[in-house]
């Protein structure tokens, strides 16, 4: 039973971590960014909107895969149901979030990770335990 309350926890602390991980690369990033290209703290270089844009879509498919990896491992069962719903709910959150700004290539990058994750656990599930007979 605590391990099917934890999953919701579980999920948002792996969004948060990833967001936190954007951040991080951002600001990396920003590092650098020439002095004659910041403006009032901003980097205007002709790069830094591609590496910003690759590093925010990027960071959204880590944080759908992470949460689905962390609600699956968390199930005590019905894995596969699992993986399901929260893969629903992630396409329906992450369709709310780029309808309300304009954030379609996230939602792209993060709905194909949230799929590619889900085949994933899906053959992960179906993979004999260790120590079966399988002749």
């Amino acid at each position: 039973m605590l391990r099917w309350l934890a999953i919701p926890p579980a999920i948002v602390a792996a969004w948060v971590l990833a967001i936190l991980l954007g951040f991080g690369l951002l600001d990396v990033a920003v590092r650098f960014c020439p002095a004659e290209d910041m403006v009032s703290g901003m980097c205007i270089a002709s790069w830094y909107r591609y590496v910003e844009s690759g590093i925010i879509v990027g960071c959204a498919a880590i944080a759908a895969a992470l949460i689905l990896a962390v609600s699956v491992l968390l199930a005590p069962s019905h894995r596969v149901t699992v993986a399901t719903v929260v893969l629903i709910g992630g396409v329906a959150v992450a369709f709310y979030m780029a309808y309300m700004s304009g954030a379609w290539d996230s939602f792209c990058g993060a709905v194909l990770a949230g799929v590619t994750a889900w085949f994933a656990m899906q053959r992960w599930a179906q993979m004999p335990a260790k120590g079966s007979d399988v002749l």
